[in-house]
């Protein structure tokens, strides 16, 4: 297996994590 296979769950946790900190920080912004 390629090493990128081995991190494609990590990008993707990282993708979701700062997905979801953008929305909260929006929320924010606009509340």
């Amino acid at each position: 297996m390629s090493p990128l296979l081995e991190f494609l769950p990590l990008i993707y946790d990282v993708l979701k994590m700062l997905e979801y900190n953008l929305s909260y920080l929006s929320l924010i912004f606009r509340g």
